[in-house]
């Protein structure tokens, strides 16, 4: 999850695209890192893959939050 300060960081510049792109490859990271961290203490598979779903979509969600709600209350959405 410390991988979107960074990305949040990221989008102080207003450039629309490098704000996706910066948050989308944090939501990306963050996500890959917390499954894999639970495939090591899971062995079913069933249970794996629901856990990783909630995982994902909690994450999607953080992602939303921050890229939509953060960013726009920052004022910098502005592509001019």
């Amino acid at each position: 999850m410390t991988c979107y300060i960074p990305a949040l960081l990221l989008c102080i510049l207003p450039l629309t695209f490098l704000q996706w792109l910066a948050m989308s490859y944090a939501f990306i990271n963050s996500t890959f890192f917390l499954c894999l961290s639970l495939k090591k203490h899971t062995e079913d598979k069933k249970k794996l893959v629901i856990v990783g779903a909630i995982v994902a979509a909690l994450n999607l969600t953080f992602f939303l939050c921050g890229k939509l709600i953060f960013i726009s209350l920052m004022g910098v959405e502005k592509d001019e």
